[in-house]
């Protein structure tokens, strides 16, 4: 694995078989946080989507280091989307189970011991809540069940869609924790925000300055 995680040459991303972007070169690598910044409509959610193995590109590589040299990606790809935490603006639950079952849920998908583990609810405040069923939490709640089964997956790229969204204080200051860990340990994170966080090092990327 070499330290650039993803590299684009000259990606086009767009919606509806329009271009949103221009040409993109992009080398991403380990221990970095990447922030797209940009009005609304100028491809950041596009891009992530693309870069998250979602939506394919309307022109240009896509490519990822593991194993070697790069290889091209392609959108769906199983081995690629098995690299990436996806995180988007809307929460991602099913209604009915509890909070603890969607984390055990996640558990057993990710090949770990299917609990909900104690420490992780309290990370996000969701120890009060853990048997609750998620149709009855709050957006912002809801919001912190899927940041701590981003965090259960432990995948080595995540690509967040405003992740801050919704999210209260206490919550925010857990979330800066988690993204400057994920860092720490060697991940990649690509995010869209309209804010700048409170974090040292984010590398910025203006979408509507490269358009």
């Amino acid at each position: 694995m070499t330290d650039i995680l993803i590299s684009t040459e000259q990606l086009v991303v767009g919606r509806g078989g329009m271009a949103l972007t221009q040409p993109l070169d992009l080398s991403l690598a380990r221990g970095t946080i990447w922030q797209l910044t940009g009005p609304n409509g100028v491809g950041k959610t596009s891009l992530l989507r693309v870069l998250a193995g979602l939506l394919p590109a309307l022109l240009g590589e896509l490519r990822h280091g593991f194993g070697g040299p790069a290889e091209t990606v392609r959108a769906f790809d199983p081995f690629w989307m098995a690299q990436i935490g996806w995180l988007a603006v809307q929460p991602g639950l099913k209604p009915g189970p509890t909070v603890a079952e969607h984390l055990r849920r996640t558990a057993r998908l990710a090949g770990l011991p299917a609990v909900a583990d104690d420490a992780l609810l309290a990370r996000w405040g969701l120890t009060p809540l853990r048997d609750r069923p998620v149709q009855y939490l709050s957006q912002g709640q809801r919001r912190r069940v899927d940041l701590a089964r981003l965090c259960q997956q432990d995948r080595p790229i995540w690509v967040l869609d405003e992740p801050t969204v919704t999210l209260d204080a206490d919550a925010r200051d857990a979330l800066m924790t988690a993204l400057g860990e994920h860092r720490e340990r060697g991940g990649l994170t690509v995010l869209a925000s309209h804010e700048v966080l409170p974090l040292d090092d984010i590398r910025m990327l203006d979408l509507a300055v490269a358009a």
